[in-house]
């Protein structure tokens, strides 16, 4: 169980930076919302610490919905981790529940 990562969902990093993407499949819609996809890349704005957050790093371990044609769809919670500017790990993002994602079972 989880939500789907849509164009709308807020997500952010442990320290607040606001995480942004561009859904790369706009055909898949979910409320209206392009879904975000194992390929989409994440940025991370306005992380305040020395070493800041820059990037998700999509870790699937269950976290996702696959859809023909195998589009691979990201579901939260999930086992991913914001990295730093540096490369370490600065724990997982989070989700703005309830806010533009879609909750599904799996």
């Amino acid at each position: 169980m989880g939500e789907l990562i849509t164009s709308q969902s807020v997500l952010t990093c442990p320290h607040g930076g606001a995480v942004a993407f561009t859904p790369s499949c706009t055909s898949l819609l979910v409320d209206g919302n392009p879904t975000v996809t194992v390929n989409d890349a994440a940025t991370v704005t306005g992380c305040p610490q020395d070493d800041p957050c820059t990037t998700i790093q999509w870790n699937f371990q269950g976290g996702l919905l696959v859809v023909n044609p195998g589009v691979e769809l990201v579901i939260f919670p999930e086992a991913s981790a914001c990295l730093t500017a540096g490369g370490a790990s600065a724990g997982p993002p989070v989700v703005q529940q309830g806010l533009g994602g879609a909750a599904v079972g799996v």
